[in-house]
């Protein structure tokens, strides 16, 4: 790609981001190599913290510019998502999960994957870069026509009611 390609590349995800309420600036992400954060994130998913801690480390990456390949950083958001320090420290000073990565990384070249964000659903339908919205409303909607999937029951009124809070509601 020509560097105004990729220019053009950049608002258009920057311009996106920003119609959800994110702020990116890519002058100042940082570049990283990110199989420890990777390693880190499988062992976040064995302890019930995968979507925590996708959430926090692209977090890290594109909005607070931190570099992902720093133990320091990976510690603070292992931490920030309710993860042992010493079980991620752990994680970080081995190899520990090395090979469930390089396995996502092989599915991802057979699938033809060549950049990230790259969404696919139910082995059939695939999203390459930052999309509109509408498109993953409308893939949504098709794979849960597909699968018989029928919509729940919607709340309305006040949600902020105090009877849910993490994940549980008491009544």
């Amino acid at each position: 790609m020509s560097e105004s390609q990729i220019e053009g590349m950049f608002e258009s995800v920057t311009d996106r981001a920003k119609s959800v309420g994110l702020n990116y600036d890519f002058s100042k992400m940082k570049n990283a190599n990110t199989k420890k954060a990777h390693r880190l994130a499988k062992f976040a998913e064995s302890q019930g913290k995968g979507s925590d801690i996708d959430e926090a480390l692209l977090s890290a990456h594109f909005t607070d510019n931190l570099a992902l390949n720093d133990d320091e950083v990976l510690l603070s958001i292992a931490e920030s998502v309710g993860l042992s320090q010493e079980e991620a420290q752990a994680v970080l000073s081995s190899d520990q999960y090395a090979d469930e990565v390089a396995q996502d990384i092989e599915e991802a070249r057979a699938i033809g994957v060549q950049g990230v964000p790259f969404f696919v659903l139910e082995r059939k339908y695939a999203i390459s870069g930052a999309q509109p919205q509408a498109l993953f409303q409308e893939t949504l909607q098709k794979v849960a026509d597909e699968m018989g999937i029928k919509p729940g029951l919607q709340v309305l009124g006040d949600s902020d009611d105090g009877l849910c809070e993490d994940g549980s509601c008491a009544f």
